[in-house]
């Protein structure tokens, strides 16, 4: 063999080694289509869930358990569902990013439905996703659908821009659409976001203009402080703590159910009082998980929310409500995800009365 043609196989083989490359490149990036310049990649996952209730039925996730008052009658439950079931598609062409998503959890559960809808250019996004004003430290991973209480953790249609300070230093701040029905104008954020190695901070802050029964405008506020660090290794400590005055129905467990004092709809998540004041809350969450092995992991969750004294609450109002977990989560393959999970819920309210309960969810997960 000549020098070359000796160079000429060389070339060949690195020529069919670089194809090879590009080939997976394009296998792990997704479809890339053709003549627009669009990478497209399609995600998601098929989901079943199955769950019991001891004492009251709070149907498939435990969002329904903030509901639920000393009156009510018990009704243990075994149920099942695929409403968490997901599908997506992330695109990027140049600097332009898009993604949309959504699930079967629409209509309380069996109708699909948009979690995100959104185009993300120069710092500004356009379209639904995250609120900005959400807990980045938010308790995670669990298998409710719902999960603890101890800040927000949203989705809405929204216009953001984030500035980067510094490599670990972001600057966010957005007009929302406030999903309450008696909302007066959007709903205005701002976060400071730090990073430092594998540890998270985030300050945030919201304001919101609400309408009382009356028609008067009522001003609302709220603050959180998050944090995620790994201080060990396989370990996770993830942490929330807010306050505010008109926001219930941004927060976990008051999402969706706002009230206003005189509406004799629900016994919780109370916005507004019947004088017309923004209802103060506060509460906290936090989650501690270590993994065991690559592919098991072991997880302790706990949230809690406090309401102050406020006109026109009833005996059967919801005083504080807290909720704990223990999750265990195991990974036989890439795309499989089995986990199992316990939850002890429990609220007081006003007059004294107490309800507990208590839920064990099991799910499998096979993604795409």
């Amino acid at each position: 063999m000549t020098a070359s043609s000796g160079a000429s196989a060389q070339s060949l083989a690195e020529l069919e080694a670089r194809v090879a490359q590009l080939e997976a490149e394009k296998e792990n990036k997704g479809l890339v289509v053709s003549g627009s310049g669009m990478e497209l990649t399609f995600y998601g996952y098929v989901r079943a869930d199955i769950y019991a209730d001891s004492k009251y039925n709070m149907g498939p996730n435990n969002l329904g358990f903030a509901n639920i008052t000393s009156e009510s009658p018990e009704d243990d439950k075994f149920g099942a569902h695929a409403y968490q079931t997901r599908i997506g598609v992330r695109g990027s062409t140049g600097d332009f990013r898009f993604n949309f998503e959504g699930d079967f959890y629409g209509s309380g559960g069996g109708s699909f439905r948009i979690r995100h809808a959104y185009g993300e250019y120069a710092g500004w996004i356009l379209g639904q996703t995250w609120s900005n004003w959400n807990a980045d430290g938010n308790p995670a991973a669990m298998v409710d659908f719902n999960g603890v209480p101890g800040g927000a953790g949203y989705r809405a249609m929204q216009i953001r821009y984030t500035h980067a300070v510094s490599d670990a230093l972001t600057l966010s701040a957005s007009l929302e659409d406030d999903f309450a029905s008696y909302k007066s104008r959007p709903l205005v954020t701002g976060a400071v976001r730090f990073t430092q190695g594998d540890n998270m901070y985030k300050l945030a802050v919201a304001s919101r203009g609400l309408d009382d029964l009356s028609g008067d405008s009522v001003s609302g506020w709220g603050a959180s402080i998050s944090a995620v660090a790994k201080p060990w290794e396989g370990g996770t400590l993830r942490g929330v703590y807010v306050i505010g005055e008109g926001v219930s129905s941004l927060l976990n467990y008051g999402n969706g159910i706002g009230q206003q004092a005189g509406q004799a709809t629900f016994k919780s998540g109370y916005d507004i009082d019947a004088n017309g004041d923004p209802v103060r809350i506060s509460g906290y969450g936090f989650d501690i998980a270590h993994a065991i092995t690559p592919k098991l992991e072991l997880s302790v969750s706990y949230g809690h929310y406090d309401y102050d004294d406020f006109a026109g609450m009833e005996a059967l109002s919801v005083k504080d409500i807290s909720t704990g977990f223990l999750t265990a989560r195991y990974k036989p393959a890439d795309n499989i995800l089995l986990a199992i999970e316990y939850q002890r819920l429990q609220r007081k309210e006003f007059g004294g009365g107490k309800v507990d309960n208590d839920r064990i969810n099991a799910m499998a997960q096979f993604s795409f």
